[in-house]
């Protein structure tokens, strides 16, 4: 097994759709929102994953992103206008689901 950096939490383990090698969660890559630093084991060093590349997510990954995409929210419109609210609420739902922010191609 390869030397991890010390900043790796082994708990917070999954696998990608891209690379065979475990991949452990770091924090935020500060790209895109959802968009999450993980520790590539195989190719020993950072790089940027959402949600739906992730396969075989540990529990303790799981709890983790959670909380992650939910403090990744892009801000919610300002109440008055049922529309926008209600885009932005398909818009959060679809996040959750993807760790992708949807395009509002309107």
């Amino acid at each position: 097994m390869k030397q991890l950096p010390p900043e790796v939490d082994q708990r917070l383990v999954f696998r990608s759709q891209h690379c065979p090698g475990r991949h452990f969660l770091l924090g935020n890559s500060h790209t895109f929102p959802g968009r999450m630093a993980v520790w590539c084991e195989d190719s020993e060093y950072e790089i940027s994953a959402s949600l739906f590349e992730m396969t075989d997510v540990s529990e303790a990954a799981r709890f983790w992103i959670t909380g992650f995409l939910a403090g990744s929210e892009i801000r919610r419109p300002d109440e008055g206008d049922p529309a926008s609210e209600a885009s932005w609420e398909a818009a959060r739902r679809k996040f959750h689901e993807t760790g992708e922010w949807p395009r509002d191609d309107h």
